[in-house]
């Protein structure tokens, strides 16, 4: 039996905002194999692409839990949600998931490519939540997937971190299209809107403005700041309001629920708390910091995992930002050892940069950009 709700689509999308210039770049979804959502968690991907699907009929749901590891629930769940989107076409392929009478999960999709190839319409497959697969398995069948699926079928994934589904190939081929945390992240415009929808009161634009600066755009932050008690809403910097102080044990849980602190290797959770007092970085700031050698290769991996630090690539340089609620939650979380890590902070010019360097420069405007 195949749960209903994991072949659904959400559909209360009242008082979101509309995402008009995400929603026109996903327009042109179907010129690309496959169109890839990757940010932390609670950045509005499912609500992105609810909205985008919204009155489309050709199109199939599929959102993972951690038991969709096996491969046989899988394959019936992914080929149910085509299923869906073709209003039974595929026929002789729903019949050997149903039966498992299948060798592997590439001769099942072969067989569903068999059948598809009479289906001449756009047709769309969305995969939610595709960072709970870790069954490597499952994660070479939908390479083979991807490489070989027709032409009108376009592949919608879902994922807090970069999946392992031949990301690079498919940015060289131009059949990529890619939103991520930055593109995800709210606009000034869209913070208005959102408070505007939420506050019983409005709020003025400057004001709203400046929350969303301080928040990174996140739209999580956002919602617990228009759920605070009335009157409440932050007029200082959100990093030093009560109201805020208040809340960040939530915020603390939702990251936590990311597992963002409890990650695998104790290593990289020590090493993000001592990053976590710079709001910009390179690997000679890293290694003089956290003590630790190939700074850069640590920087990139913690961002293929999506937790809270952009890339910026800077003409001899390469950076990361931090995100300000990163910094925020390690000091909620240990602020002796923030204090402590703060002594070891050396001055950019004994870290290898130059006293007057396009990196430095880039880093100071990109500080007066965020006040």
């Amino acid at each position: 039996m195949l749960i209903p709700s994991k072949l659904s689509r959400p559909v209360r999308l009242d008082h979101t905002v509309v995402r008009e210039r995400l929603l026109a770049k996903l327009s042109g979804a179907n010129n690309f194999r496959l169109a890839l959502i990757t940010s932390p968690a609670g950045y509005g991907k499912t609500t992105l692409i609810s909205q985008w699907a919204a009155g489309k009929n050709d199109i199939g749901w599929y959102s993972l839990d951690e038991g969709d590891n096996q491969q046989e629930r899988f394959a019936s769940y992914l080929i149910a949600a085509v299923q869906q989107a073709t209003n039974g076409h595929c026929a002789i392929c729903e019949t050997m998931a149903q039966k498992r009478q299948y060798a592997s999960l590439t001769s099942l999709f072969a067989q569903l490519f068999i059948e598809l190839a009479e289906w001449h319409s756009p047709l769309y497959l969305v995969i939610d939540d595709y960072h709970l697969i870790t069954n490597p398995v499952i994660h070479e069948s939908m390479r083979f997937f991807i490489r070989h699926q027709p032409e009108n079928l376009t592949l919608v994934v879902l994922s807090r971190n970069l999946p392992q589904l031949g990301i690079a190939n498919l940015r060289v081929r131009d059949q990529l299209l890619e939103i991520g945390s930055q593109q995800l992240a709210f606009t000034h415009q869209e913070a208005k809107q959102f408070f505007d929808c939420r506050l019983s009161s409005p709020i003025e634009a400057a004001e709203s403005s400046r929350i969303c600066d301080d928040v990174s755009g996140w739209a999580t932050a956002l919602q617990l700041i228009a759920l605070s008690p009335p009157g409440r809403i932050p007029t200082q910097p959100i990093s030093r309001h009560a109201a805020w102080r208040e809340s960040m044990p939530a915020i603390f849980r939702i990251i936590w629920s990311m597992r963002f602190w409890i990650t695998s290797i104790s290593q990289t959770r020590h090493f993000l708390l001592k990053s976590a007092i710079l709001r910009s970085m390179n690997d000679a700031l890293i290694n003089r910091v956290t003590g630790e050698e190939n700074g850069q290769m640590r920087l990139e991996e913690i961002e293929r995992q999506g937790l809270f630090y952009s890339g910026w690539m800077i003409p001899a340089s390469g950076f990361a930002i931090t995100h300000c609620l990163v910094t925020s939650c390690a000091s909620a979380a240990s602020g002796n050892w923030r204090r402590s890590c703060r002594k070891s902070t050396v001055p950019p010019q004994k870290a290898g940069w130059p006293r007057d360097s396009p990196a430095k420069r880039f880093i100071m405007r990109w500080r007066q950009a965020m006040r």
